[in-house]
């Protein structure tokens, strides 16, 4: 959940490093997140490889400069990974 409510903020995800060690770039898929309201937002990549998980955090970055500046653009927890 963001900390900022606004249809201007767009979070990407960007490149993680997969179970096999190697590094996938989401982007072939659709790394923007889509904006649900209320400070939510969602992503679904289907076919993507599933992350590690384990000493290498997930990262989003935001849009929003004042959200980047109080941090909230680094390493996010997944809330829920659902592996293809």
């Amino acid at each position: 959940m963001s900390s900022v409510v606004s249809p201007n903020v767009v979070l990407t995800l960007q490149p993680y490093v997969t179970k096999s060690g190697a590094t996938f770039d989401p982007s072939t898929l659709g790394a923007i997140f889509a904006n649900t309201g209320g400070g939510n937002y969602t992503l679904t990549l289907v076919g993507a490889p599933e992350p590690t998980l384990v000493g290498t955090p997930i990262v989003i970055t935001s849009s929003w400069a004042a959200e980047r500046a109080l941090g909230c653009h680094g390493a996010s927890v997944i809330s829920r990974a659902v592996p293809v």
